[in-house]
């Protein structure tokens, strides 16, 4: 290796070896496996992802309980709804996005 051109120098029998093609080079063969492993790590698996429902869903679920809704906020795994409960009670309820379980209902000061 020459002092100016050692990174040079160091890479390229490593570039030139994985740009070998056929059966082989495991060298390239993993390097690929590697790549694609990682892939599939980075990206999360849509079977396992819940759907998000929309907002408009939970509100309509709460009204059709008898419910008047003041607002309502969706911030991308829960909706947070302010209403008005069928007795007159103000109410806030935090609402599962995916499922539509209402997980917290607490009074609204």
């Amino acid at each position: 290796m020459s002092a100016d051109n050692s990174l040079t120098d160091a890479v390229r029998p490593v570039s030139v070896d994985l740009c070998k093609t056929g059966k082989n080079n495991p060298r390239s063969r993993n390097m690929i496996r590697i790549t694609l492993l990682s892939a599939l790590a980075a990206v999360p698996l849509a079977a396992n992802a819940a759907p998000i429902r929309p907002l408009s869903v939970s509100v309509t679920d709460f009204e059709r309980r008898g419910y008047i809704v003041r607002s309502a906020e969706d911030d991308g795994r829960t909706h947070e709804i302010e209403a008005i409960a069928p007795d007159g009670r103000r109410i806030e309820a935090v609402i599962e996005a995916a499922t539509g379980e209402v997980l917290t209902e607490r009074p609204d000061d």
